[in-house]
């Protein structure tokens, strides 16, 4: 698939996107896409350098949010990328099935908490619930840092989605965008 538009040479794209590459461990095609606009560029590299990679909450936590709220809003860009990066550290396929699972049982009860959150905060749904469940497992400012991952997801998701950003062959090869939910047993 190509991109609905053409991407950025490699060698046309700013310097402050290197932190990103470090981190992500690939120049990634949106960043070809951002680089049109390097302020929007910068400002992106910024947001996804404070949201997903930094602050007190897991990085592979937030990535398990990040790849449930990509595939339910139908992002296969997103999810093939959070998803890579979690099965390069480790996760099984059944693990990541298991992230979409309605209810969670990941054997971590404060993941399970984040996903139930992540599940209804990426639909709209009432959230009151999910955020008292997480209050026994994060401090505020750690269900703040969960909330701007189910944001920062989706407004990638729609951004990616609509500029139709080919998934960059290393992550297709993984194939997380396209796992399965597990079967419940009957």
């Amino acid at each position: 698939m190509s991109a609905y538009l053409p991407l950025v040479s490699r060698e046309d794209v700013p310097s402050e996107v290197e932190p990103l590459v470090q981190f992500l461990g690939v120049l990634p095609n949106s960043m070809l896409a951002y680089a049109h606009r390097p302020e929007i560029l910068r400002a992106f590299v910024a947001l996804e350098m404070s949201v997903p990679a930094q602050g007190t909450v897991r990085t592979l936590l937030k990535a398990r949010v990040g790849y449930l709220v990509s595939r339910l809003n139908g992002c296969d860009y997103c999810a093939s990328h959070a998803g890579g990066r979690l099965r390069r550290n480790g996760a099984s396929e059944g693990e990541l099935a298991c992230l979409l699972d309605p209810v969670p049982d990941t054997g971590d009860e404060p993941m399970n908490a984040a996903l139930r959150f992540a599940r209804l905060a990426a639909v709209g749904g009432d959230t009151a619930a999910a955020v008292a469940s997480m209050s026994a497992h994060f401090t505020p400012p750690q269900i703040v840092e969960i909330a701007c991952v189910v944001g920062f997801f989706s407004w990638t998701n729609r951004v990616h989605d609509a500029l139709g950003l080919p998934i960059e062959p290393h992550f297709e090869a993984i194939g997380a965008h396209r796992i399965a939910a597990r079967r419940s047993a009957p």
